[in-house]
């Protein structure tokens, strides 16, 4: 059946349901700026706001006037990873990595992945 067309089998005539009211579409709810963007959410008045995210270390290397040579050169950026980091977050994150980018990227991230070695063109290298 293709969605939402006509059918005998519902008794409103649709082949398929209506999404349940207050249904988000996979891929849709993006409500935390800083988890989904990396980037400070937007004030009113179109500026970046502080990090939402208090907590956690502080980057270290500082540029003139006391502020951090990240936050000089990418003002926009957050400063402050939005989610605990945990063992177990880590060990998530290695294996998100290895299935989904290494084939590309490859397992140390120099763009030397397989698909590189099977011909096709070098991806970008993350150190």
């Amino acid at each position: 059946m293709k969605p939402f067309r006509t059918s005998t089998f519902f008794g409103d005539g649709l082949s398929a349901r209506p999404p349940v009211e207050g249904t988000v579409p996979r891929g849709y709810l993006r409500a935390d700026t800083a988890l989904f963007t990396g980037k400070k959410p937007k004030t009113s008045n179109g500026q970046a706001g502080p990090s939402p995210t208090p907590g956690g270390p502080q980057p270290t290397a500082s540029a003139p006037g006391g502020a951090t040579q990240a936050a000089v050169t990418y003002p926009d950026d957050v400063e402050i990873f939005p989610i605990p980091i945990s063992d177990e977050t880590l060990k998530r994150g290695r294996e998100r990595y290895d299935i989904f980018c290494s084939v590309c990227h490859g397992l140390t991230g120099y763009g030397d992945g397989m698909i590189v070695r099977r011909g096709f063109r070098r991806a970008s290298s993350f150190p």
